[in-house]
């Protein structure tokens, strides 16, 4: 993992910009699409993919959301 340089992580739960071109990153809808730019595009490798918990903030509820972290 020294080799790496850059690291994105994408979740099911949010749409961000992609770090290297003006892609939105749509983790909510198109989650396999995000994951796929980065390693397609600009040649990420998976490190890990997952759940996360997350807390709702406005009843404090929790859900779960599924996460990618890629490394250069």
């Amino acid at each position: 993992m020294k080799d790496i340089k850059s690291i994105v992580r994408i979740s099911s739960n949010e749409t961000i910009g992609c770090k290297h071109c003006p892609k939105t990153i749509n983790g909510i809808d198109n989650f396999e699409e995000s994951v796929n730019h980065y390693i397609v595009e600009h040649d990420y490798r998976i490190i890990h993919v997952g759940t996360e918990t997350v807390i709702y903030p406005a009843d404090g509820s929790l859900f779960h959301t599924t996460v990618a972290v890629l490394g250069l």
